[in-house]
């Protein structure tokens, strides 16, 4: 399914680029605050792990990137076939701006891109896995 593949690959770029980069930044400096290695959202449970990064701050935007995410289902006719929806963080690449995101059909056929740019606002550099 090409289009979930491409569906991951835009969906990395608009969580990159979430509120120019505010997400991604106040996930990956309290995951290096805390010592945590791997950071996971799940976009359809609107949850964080570990958990010691469900913030008030992320409660308060998790709801618009959720709404973002079904846009982009909804603009492929998605929004049905789409059951798993994660984005990774790896903190040891911080300040870099990459991020994983992977989803799961609901044939169970998982679709992961790795998305990287050069700065919430520049011009992009992405890698496709």
């Amino acid at each position: 399914m090409a289009v979930a593949d491409s569906i991951a690959h835009n969906f990395s770029h608009q969580f990159l680029r979430f509120r120019h980069g505010f997400l991604f930044d106040h996930l990956s400096r309290k995951a290096v605050e805390h010592g945590i290695e791997s950071v996971m959202i799940d976009i359809l449970g609107k949850t964080v792990h570990p958990s010691a990064l469900d913030t008030p701050v992320f409660r308060h935007v998790i709801a618009e990137l959720h709404s973002c995410f079904h846009g982009c289902l909804d603009s492929q006719s998605l929004h049905r076939d789409i059951v798993e929806a994660e984005i990774y963080i790896d903190p040891a690449d911080f300040p870099r701006r990459r991020c994983v995101c992977t989803l799961r059909d609901r044939l169970g056929y998982r679709h992961s891109q790795t998305v990287e740019i050069e700065s919430a606002n520049e011009h992009m550099h992405w890698t496709r896995r």
